[in-house]
């Protein structure tokens, strides 16, 4: 059995329930722990009980440490902080013999198997963000896992540390939220592997790098099945019966739409009226106004400039979860 775990708030709720979904389409040999972040979201999921699916509530593991830190970091920034100690907390909970932490935002096309293969009998495993990301690492966060050993924890203690000691949505002193720690994980402990599987986490940031059939990526010269696309930024509403995708990180062409986002709004759609008794009958997205894209592209080319990056990330303040939909 895989042993997956996650965490999201009531704003989240369908998106880490689509994921969910989507891992019942590819196995049916798992468990998908999930610590709800707030009250909304863990009294609707234990309405909605699930096979291979384990809620806890985050509120019952705070520790005073944490509490502490949580008037001083966004809503976000604690939500990272929390991490390696949510994930810590289901392995010692249920003595799992490893772990894997997902992302709330990841829908899975293809079986995961290919990826454990290659992680073989590591320790910790990290995935590549496969773009230039110096400011936000290497490594995104999105698939980690942890094995049960002393090199494992030992990594996954470290990293709860650090989160612990400094976690915040800006680049300072070769820090990136909980994300640059990864960076350090393969030269402070032993048996870690970095994943080289291309069809492991395509995402906004590097779908550029990839030609696309339905199913499969292309990547100099080989194909790889799309074993998850990460859906980072990506805002739902409803319109009436209409079901709205607001594309915040990246543009969208036809076949992206066809390989990536169809999938995506009928796996969205089908929680919806699973979980939610929402009528949804049809679908659109919305791209990017013009001043979004233009504002992208030249935060891409001035984001090196060392005076602009501290003026950015001294007035960006990140929250990162839309309102309740619940």
């Amino acid at each position: 059995m895989r042993h997956f775990c996650t965490y999201f708030d009531s704003a989240y709720v369908w998106k880490g329930l689509s994921m969910y979904e989507s891992l019942k389409r590819v196995s049916s040999d798992f468990c998908l722990y999930v610590m709800a972040l707030d009250d909304k979201s863990y009294t609707f999921l234990n309405q909605h009980a699930c096979d291979s699916l384990q809620v806890d509530f985050l509120g019952d593991i705070e520790t005073e440490e944490l509490l502490r830190l949580k008037g001083q970091r966004t809503r976000a920034e604690y939500c990272w902080t929390c991490g390696p100690a949510i994930i810590q907390h289901f392995i010692a909970k249920f003595n799992l013999p490893d772990i894997t932490y997902l992302d709330a935002d990841l829908m899975f096309f293809s079986s995961f198997e290919p990826v454990y293969e290659e992680i073989g009998n590591a320790s910790v495993a990290i995935t590549p963000q496969y773009a230039d990301n110096d400011l936000s690492g290497r490594y995104c966060v999105q698939f980690m896992f942890f094995r049960n050993d002393p090199d494992g924890m030992a990594c996954l203690q470290w990293w709860h540390d650090q989160c612990i000691n400094w976690c915040f949505a800006r680049y300072e002193d070769g820090k990136f939220g909980d994300q640059k720690y990864l960076e350090s994980f393969p030269t402070l402990f032993n048996h870690v592997v970095e994943t080289t599987h291309r069809g492991v986490g395509v995402a906004p940031w590097n779908m550029n790098l990839y030609q696309y059939d339905d199913g499969v990526v292309h990547f100099e010269g080989r194909s790889y099945p799309i074993v998850f696309y990460h859906f980072h930024g990506l805002k739902m509403d409803i319109d009436d019966t209409t079901l709205v995708f607001k594309l915040t990180d990246c543009d969208c062409n036809a076949t992206c739409r066809r390989v990536f986002f169809q999938p995506y709004m009928e796996q969205v759609a089908d929680t919806l009226r699973k979980y939610f008794n929402q009528d949804v009958s049809d679908f659109r997205m919305e791209r990017l106004s013009v001043f979004t894209r233009a504002y992208k592209w030249l935060k891409s080319r001035l984001r090196h400039v060392g005076v602009l990056q501290k003026i950015y990330f001294s007035l960006h303040k990140h929250q990162g979860w839309e309102s309740s939909k619940l």
